[in-house]
Protein backbone atom coordinates (compact mmCIF):
# COMPACT_ATOMS: atom_id res chain seq x y z
CA UNK A 1 0.00 0.00 0.00
CA UNK A 2 1.52 3.07 -0.89
CA UNK A 3 1.40 6.65 1.29
CA UNK A 4 -1.26 8.41 -0.58
CA UNK A 5 -3.43 4.82 0.10
CA UNK A 6 -2.46 4.20 3.38
CA UNK A 7 -3.64 7.93 4.38
CA UNK A 8 -7.64 7.70 3.37
CA UNK A 9 -7.54 6.09 6.79
CA UNK A 10 -7.58 7.73 10.27
CA UNK A 11 -3.18 7.42 11.14
CA UNK A 12 -1.70 7.24 14.97
CA UNK A 13 0.40 9.40 15.78
CA UNK A 14 3.26 6.93 15.68
CA UNK A 15 2.09 6.33 11.92
CA UNK A 16 1.73 9.97 10.76
CA UNK A 17 5.33 10.52 11.89
CA UNK A 18 6.55 7.63 10.12
CA UNK A 19 4.88 8.60 6.89
CA UNK A 20 6.88 12.28 7.90
CA UNK A 21 9.98 10.46 7.92
CA UNK A 22 9.83 8.20 4.93
CA UNK A 23 9.34 11.23 2.82
CA UNK A 24 6.23 10.01 1.16
CA UNK A 25 5.41 13.08 -1.00
CA UNK A 26 9.15 13.86 -2.83
CA UNK A 27 8.84 13.03 -6.45
CA UNK A 28 5.21 13.01 -6.73
CA UNK A 29 2.98 15.68 -8.12
CA UNK A 30 1.62 18.77 -5.69
CA UNK A 31 -2.16 17.70 -6.59
CA UNK A 32 -2.57 14.25 -5.09
CA UNK A 33 -0.06 15.11 -2.40
CA UNK A 34 -2.08 17.91 -1.22
CA UNK A 35 -4.92 16.31 -1.82
CA UNK A 36 -3.83 13.55 0.41
CA UNK A 37 -2.68 15.85 3.74
CA UNK A 38 -6.01 18.06 3.19
CA UNK A 39 -7.79 14.80 4.10
CA UNK A 40 -5.84 13.47 6.74
CA UNK A 41 -6.67 15.07 10.30
CA UNK A 42 -2.34 14.46 11.03
CA UNK A 43 0.24 16.32 9.56
CA UNK A 44 2.23 13.38 8.06
CA UNK A 45 5.03 15.97 6.60
CA UNK A 46 7.04 19.18 7.61
CA UNK A 47 4.44 22.39 7.23
CA UNK A 48 6.92 23.75 5.13
CA UNK A 49 7.28 22.00 2.66
CA UNK A 50 3.22 21.16 2.99
CA UNK A 51 2.34 25.07 2.28
CA UNK A 52 3.99 25.45 -1.00
CA UNK A 53 3.09 22.12 -2.54
CA UNK A 54 -0.91 23.34 -1.63
CA UNK A 55 -0.30 26.43 -3.26
CA UNK A 56 1.04 24.99 -6.36
CA UNK A 57 -1.66 22.82 -6.58
CA UNK A 58 -4.20 25.40 -6.68
CA UNK A 59 -1.90 27.22 -8.91
CA UNK A 60 -0.93 30.05 -6.54
CA UNK A 61 2.55 31.61 -6.11
CA UNK A 62 4.11 29.54 -2.95
CA UNK A 63 5.86 32.53 -2.01
CA UNK A 64 2.69 34.83 -1.62
CA UNK A 65 0.35 31.93 -0.49
CA UNK A 66 -1.09 33.11 2.90
CA UNK A 67 -1.16 30.06 5.64
CA UNK A 68 -4.90 31.74 6.34
CA UNK A 69 -5.37 30.02 3.72
CA UNK A 70 -5.33 26.43 4.79
CA UNK A 71 -7.76 27.33 7.74
CA UNK A 72 -10.32 26.22 4.99
CA UNK A 73 -9.17 22.94 3.67
CA UNK A 74 -12.44 21.28 2.93
CA UNK A 75 -12.61 24.77 0.26
CA UNK A 76 -8.86 24.21 -0.67
CA UNK A 77 -9.62 20.46 -1.72
CA UNK A 78 -12.51 21.75 -3.78
CA UNK A 79 -10.41 24.12 -5.69
CA UNK A 80 -7.92 21.73 -6.29
CA UNK A 81 -10.67 18.91 -7.13
CA UNK A 82 -12.53 21.49 -9.55
CA UNK A 83 -8.84 21.99 -11.16
CA UNK A 84 -8.60 18.27 -12.30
Amino acid sequence: MNAIEKMKGELTREEAIALGESKWWEGLPAKPVALAQLRQERMCMPFGEFVPIVAKAIGADPEGFPNTALRDPEGLIRVIEAQQ
